[in-house]
C-alpha cells in the first residue's frame, strides 16, 4: 500500500512540474480538459491517479511522456504494454480496496460493489449487450430497492448492472441515455455504501473521478446523478470533520449546478444550485460555524424551494445554527416552520435530540412553548 501511495505522489508531482514549466495555472489546464480546477489540484496531490483515461488526457495536454505517468505508449501500444499498465492501476486500486474493510458476513457483496465502482476494474457482466429499454428497467428496479430499503438485494444486483451498463454504453447510438443510466447506477451505489460503511469520502472520490468533467456535453440526468453523488460526499466529509474534502466536493457540485437544474417536486434527481446551497448550509452547521450558517440561510429563506423535505431541511439546519448561538427562541420558531413544511421530518430522532437539548438548556423555562413542543414530540423532559 505504501508503494502505491508513493507512486501516486510521484505521478502527481510529474504533472505539477510539467504544468509549472509551461507557466499554466491549474484552472487553465482544467478548462482545457473539461474539468474543474479541483480535479487538477487533486491529481497533483496524488489523488485520482488510478484513472487511466484522465491521466492520458493530462499527458497529451501537457506533453508528458506516457511512461512518466505509469502509462503505456499512446494508441499503438502493444497488448502486453496495456496489460502492464492495467497491473499498475490495479496495484493502486488494491490499496484503496484494502481500506474499505467490512464485516465478514457482507464482505463478498460489499467487495464486489466497491470494485465495480473503482476505475479500471471490470466486474463480470451478463455477456451480451443488452437493450436500452431493459437496462432502463433494471436501473429503475435498483432505485426502487433503495427506496424500500432492501439493501441486501440491491448490493447483490448492482455490480452486474454496472458492468452491463458499461458494456452497452461503448460505441452505441444511445450512448447519452446509457451514460445517464450509468451515472444513476453509480449514484445509487454510492448512496447505498454511504448508509452501510465508514469509508464514505474515499468511495465518493473514487466514483466521482470517473464521472466529473465535460459538463457542457452531458445530459441533465447524468449531471443530476453526478451532482447528487458529490453532495453525498459533502455530507460524509462534513460529518467526519474533513473541511478540505467538504470544500472540494462543494466546489465541484457548484460547477455541475451551473449546467443543470432539476428542481421539480417529482424528480428523483432533485439537484440544483438550491440543493447545493442547502448542503453548504448543513456543512457550516456541522463545523460549528453558526454565524456563517445563519448568513447562508437568509437568502435561502426567500427562495422558492418546491420540495417539502428540502424546505424542512433549511429550517431544521437554521434551528441548529440558532441553537449553537444560544438563540433558543429563534431556534424554536425555525423548528415550527420546519414542521409546517414536513411534519414527519421534525419527528426524526436527530431533530428530537435537538429539541431535547434546547429544552434542557432553558433551565429557567423562559420558553414554555419550547417545552410544550418537546412534550408534543415525546421528548423526555
Amino acid at each position: 500500500m505504501a508503494e502505491a501511495h508513493s507512486e501516486a505522489r510521484r505521478i502527481g508531482e510529474a504533472i505539477r512540474q510539467a504544468r509549472v514549466l509551461q507557466r499554466r495555472s491549474q484552472k487553465d489546464v482544467a478548462a482545457a480538459l473539461g474539468y474543474h480546477q479541483s480535479k487538477v489540484s487533486r491529481l497533483e496531490s496524488g489523488h485520482g491517479t488510478e484513472d487511466i483515461r484522465v491521466l492520458r488526457a493530462v499527458a497529451q495536454e501537457l506533453g508528458i511522456a506516457p511512461h512518466q505517468l505509469g502509462l503505456a505508449a499512446f494508441p499503438d501500444a502493444s497488448a502486453a504494454d496495456s496489460e502492464t499498465e492495467d497491473m499498475h492501476r490495479r496495484t493502486f486500486l488494491a490499496a484503496s480496496i484494502a481500506a474499505l474493510a467490512t464485516p465478514a458476513a457482507s464482505a463478498a457483496a460489499h467487495n464486489d460493489l466497491v470494485q465495480a465502482l473503482l476505475p479500471g476494474l471490470s466486474p463480470a457482466s451478463t455477456g451480451a449487450v443488452m437493450d436500452t429499454t431493459v437496462l432502463r428497467e433494471r436501473v429503475g428496479a435498483a432505485r426502487r430497492l433503495f427506496y424500500t430499503c432492501d439493501y441486501t438485494e440491491l448490493e447483490r444486483i448492482l455490480p452486474s448492472l454496472i458492468a452491463d451498463l458499461r458494456l452497452a454504453s461503448t460505441g452505441t447510438l444511445d450512448s447519452d441515455v446509457l451514460s445517464a443510466l450509468l451515472a444513476t447506477a453509480y449514484q445509487t451505489s454510492t448512496s447505498l455504501l454511504l448508509k452501510q460503511h465508514d469509508q464514505a469520502v474515499t468511495l465518493v472520490r473514487h466514483t466521482a473521478d470517473q464521472l466529473t468533467g465535460s459538463y457542457d456535453r452531458r445530459s441533465p440526468k447524468y449531471l443530476a446523478a453526478v451532482g447528487l453523488l458529490l453532495l453525498r460526499g459533502v455530507t460524509a466529509a462534513s460529518g467526519g470533520g474533513d473541511r478540505a474534502a467538504t470544500e472540494e466536493f462543494l466546489a465541484e457540485a457548484k460547477e455541475v449546478a451551473r449546467y443543470v437544474s432539476l428542481d421539480r417536486p417529482d424528480a428523483w434527481a432533485n439537484f440544483s444550485p438550491t440543493n447545493v446551497a442547502l448542503h453548504e448550509l448543513s456543512a457550516l452547521v456541522a463545523f460549528g460555524d453558526a454565524g456563517l450558517a445563519v448568513q447562508a440561510a437568509r437568502p435561502l429563506m426567500r427562495r422558492h424551494i418546491p420540495v417539502p423535505e428540502r424546505r424542512a431541511a433549511l429550517w431544521v439546519e437554521t434551528a441548529r445554527a440558532y441553537s449553537q448561538q444560544g438563540r433558543l427562541s429563534d431556534g424554536y420558531q425555525a423548528l415550527r416552520i420546519a414542521e409546517t413544511c414536513a411534519a414527519q421530518d421534525v419527528r426524526r430522532p436527530a431533530v428530537r435530540d435537538l429539541v431535547a437539548d434546547m429544552a434542557a438548556r432553558d433551565r429557567r423555562r423562559t420558553l414554555p412553548e419550547l417545552h410544550h413542543f418537546s412534550r408534543q414530540l415525546g421528548v423526555p423532559a
